[in-house]
């Protein structure tokens, strides 16, 4: 009886309980290690045409979407070609194709880790790099006079804005800017305007908040308000510059070395001292009139009375905020153009009508 046939890549060999078998057997046997073979050759030839396919692609492109995904297609190929060669009896001859198809995918996987930059790659990244150095130079190039705000408007002055007109100022030093009028040309430029009236188009007989806050617009009439005053003139040396147009074509101006105000803690109290010089002559230092010293006044508005009077609102009886002592020999505030507005600027200006613009400015100055 012929024993069982059983066929390896290394050896056939017959059951050891038989001693015979057929020459079929055997061509049998042959030819399915002769088709295993061939069968795995040709993966060993597929497997390197396609790792020439991957080099040269390597070489000609850079390393796309689509050759990631061919390398981790070729890997997970590999991986199963190990798995087949684990599992399959290597000849001597087999052992040598697998080392050497090892090889290969040792270069390939240096080649990956080793990858140069091809030409397209390389402009790209030069542009980026062109790119990246432009903006270094322009942060670089940013100078203080970029990043600092204009506290008033002889920050902007000295930036060489010569011009009088509307300017953003930040007096808060933070990024909420307000519009005010520049005198650029008056005494040396560089004036802030805490008040202008061109017209009756604003009132003044406003309330604590809105004087506090400031109203109007810079470019016909408006109040800056006193925490804008109070913050331009804190820890300040500053003039105050006082000019009165008149309908009749002339100009009167005075100005006051030193001028303050104090928070709203203290109702704003203003500081103003001397010398005093200009055309219009002075009616709010005058030792001579009690209620022409404005120096030490606290603010007064129609809503909160802080004169230094007992019988009556000075604010409320002349329809505006003002520095009142009790009650006043200028006030600038007055209801424009009216009858009303008695003595605008004692005894110089006896009567409203007669004006045409008022400005408030100050300005810092060193010692």
């Amino acid at each position: 009886m012929c024993g069982v046939l059983y066929i390896s890549p290394q050896q056939i060999y017959l059951n050891e309980k038989n001693d015979c078998f057929s020459s079929e057997k055997i061509n049998e046997g042959f030819q399915i290690l002769l088709t295993e073979h061939r069968t795995l050759q040709r993966e060993i030839d597929q497997q390197r045409q396609e790792t020439v396919e991957i080099i040269d692609l390597l070489n000609n492109s850079t390393l796309t979407s689509r050759l990631q995904h061919e390398v981790d297609e070729l890997r997970r190929e590999n991986v199963e070609i190990r798995n087949l060669l684990n599992n399959f009896t290597r000849t001597s001859r087999f052992q040598h194709e697998v080392d050497e198809l090892r090889r290969e995918n040792v270069e390939i996987r240096n080649l990956l880790n080793n990858f140069t930059l091809t030409s397209r790659f390389q402009q790209e990244v030069d542009e980026l790099r062109r790119e990246n150095k432009e903006i270094r130079d322009l942060l670089n190039n940013l100078t203080l006079k970029s990043l600092k705000v204009n506290v008033d408007c002889k920050d902007l002055y000295r930036e060489g804005h010569t011009r009088s007109g509307v300017y953003g100022i930040n007096p808060f030093g933070n990024e909420t800017q307000i519009n005010v009028f520049c005198d650029m040309e008056n005494q040396g430029g560089g004036w802030t305007a805490i008040q202008k009236r061109k017209s009756g188009s604003v009132s003044f007989f406003k309330t604590w908040v809105e004087y506090k806050t400031g109203f109007g617009n810079a470019e016909d009439t408006y109040w800056i308000g006193n925490d804008v005053i109070h913050k331009l003139t804190k820890g300040r040396n500053s003039s105050l510059f006082v000019s009165i147009a008149l309908q009749n074509g002339t100009t009167l101006y005075e100005l006051y070395q030193q001028f303050s105000v104090s928070d709203e803690s203290d109702n704003y109290e203003l500081f103003l001292g001397g010398p005093a010089t200009g055309t219009l002559g002075d009616s709010v230092l005058d030792p001579g009139r009690s209620d022409s010293v404005l120096s030490g006044v606290s603010f007064s508005t129609p809503d909160r009375d802080n004169d230094m009077g007992v019988d009556r609102n000075c604010a409320a009886v002349f329809k505006g905020g003002w520095w009142f002592r009790n009650c006043y020999s200028a006030f600038l505030n007055g209801p424009w153009s009216s009858a009303s507005w008695l003595s605008p600027w004692h005894p110089t200006i006896v009567n409203g009508r007669d004006i045409k613009e008022t400005l408030m400015m100050i300005k810092t100055y060193c010692l």
